[in-house]
């Protein structure tokens, strides 16, 4: 299988959840993602934040995406 993965400063400003639809819309199967937003974009924090992890390990289960 080949891989191909999109980074998420190129998405400046997607919450998690929304990157990773993205991506999987795309025809891309990885992703590389920082752990918090950026300053001056709509803050998370997947470090933090438990249940938002959890729904983004699903979100990225169902549509075939991995780090």
């Amino acid at each position: 299988m080949r891989r191909l993965g999109v980074e998420q400063l190129t998405v400046l400003g997607l919450k998690p959840l929304e990157f990773v639809n993205l991506v999987a819309d795309l025809g891309c199967n990885c992703i590389s993602t920082g752990l918090s937003g950026m300053p001056g974009f709509t803050p998370f924090s997947l470090r933090d934040d438990e249940a938002l992890r959890r729904e983004m390990i699903a979100t990225m289960r169902d549509r075939g995406v991995s780090i």
